[in-house]
């Protein structure tokens, strides 16, 4: 169906759930919870939507909202932070409240990534709000939230924990099926920033297994097809990261090479096979190989803020170490531009490139 410009508009202003199967309804939230999502439709029609059958639900977003949002993509995070406060204030909803006290709390954990004083203030309002929400339909994305804050900060074993909790609470709940997968690959990443790469190895190996049979189910519904083969991906790269912590560059350039060679490889996941491609020859001190396989990566491949940062970052590294000072500089500019607040930005800063 074509929309209209007015459709779109109306629909803008409306709450919207976003279901498995690649629908989608809109309407006002009349009831929201872990359970099940309540909308009345324009008609006055009212629809239960359990939510083993729910991806996302975006609720209707108030003008203080849009301004915080606007201002999170900005990387304005003092003004988003103090914007999401405000519309949870000025919520006439509690669910409402909540949505806007979640958006506050995870754009402190975006702000973290170039302040790491701001995990202090994200972790506490997570905890308190998964506290208070405990029946929220947000709840999950809370808990994933709050368990890489902790894993970012140290914290593996409450990080693993948690993500254990809700993927147990997922599978008790009937909860839609991606959310105990995504909760079991954050759980793994937290193994791997815990240096535990040969525990996270292990489980990675089965979840590859339950996340491929999905993907080839032709009974899996097209929008959970989607966010699936998204995890796919990064059980993908975490592999690869495992491999390179328990067996070495060599076994890892092996794994990313077959990757790379596979016509059936993302482009995602093609982009780090690359990525890890361009490691193995900085180990080996092949710099210019490297410079031409990290230089492949940022000109032809989509960016991704799991790849592209750091592919930029070891570029212009790599070619001031080449002393080719304009590709150097050429990378750094883009860094700083496209990914300023990225861990790899502040890290070419601290290396005074």
């Amino acid at each position: 169906m074509i929309l209209s410009t007015l459709s779109l508009v109306f629909f803008a202003a409306q709450a919207r759930v976003d279901l498995l199967d690649g629908s989608k309804s809109f309407g006002e939230i009349s009831n929201i919870n872990l359970n099940a999502v309540t909308i009345v439709d324009s008609n006055g029609d009212e629809l239960v939507i359990n939510n083993d059958l729910i991806l996302e639900v975006v609720p209707t977003l108030s003008p203080e909202m849009m301004a915080a949002e606007s201002a999170a993509l900005k990387l304005d995070f003092m003004n988003a932070t103090n914007g999401f406060d405000d519309a949870a204030s000025k919520a006439d909803k509690p669910y409402l409240a909540a949505y806007a006290k979640l958006k506050q709390a995870e754009a402190f954990v975006l702000w973290a990534s170039s302040d790491a004083s701001q995990y202090s203030t994200a972790i506490t309002q997570l905890k308190t709000w998964v506290s208070d929400n405990s029946d929220s339909f947000w709840l999950p994305r809370a808990q994933m939230a709050l368990s890489m804050a902790l894993a970012k900060t140290g914290d593996i074993d409450g990080a693993t924990k948690l993500m254990s909790t809700l993927s147990d609470m997922a599978f008790e709940k009937n909860l839609a099926r991606h959310i105990e997968l995504q909760a079991n690959v954050i759980r793994c990443h937290a193994f791997l920033i815990g240096d535990q790469a040969q525990v996270a190895q292990s489980r990675l190996a089965s979840l590859s297994d339950k996340i491929g049979a999905l993907v080839r189910d032709s009974e899996t519904p097209s929008a959970l097809l989607t966010a699936v083969r998204e995890l796919q991906s990064k059980v993908q790269i975490l592999v690869g990261q495992a491999i390179r912590d328990t067996e070495g560059m060599a076994s890892s350039k092996s794994y990313w090479q077959a990757l790379s060679d596979d016509s059936a490889t993302s482009p995602v996941v093609r982009s780090a096979a690359w990525l890890g491609l361009a490691e193995a020859a900085i180990d080996g001190d092949n710099l210019r190989s490297a410079q031409l396989q990290l230089a492949k990566i940022v000109a032809t491949m989509p960016s991704s803020p799991d790849v592209t940062p750091q592919a930029l970052f070891l570029l212009a590294d790599v070619s001031n170490q080449l002393e080719d000072a304009k590709t150097s500089r050429s990378a750094l500019n883009q860094l700083s531009s496209s990914y300023p607040n990225s861990d790899w930005a502040i890290k070419a800063a601290s290396k005074g490139l």
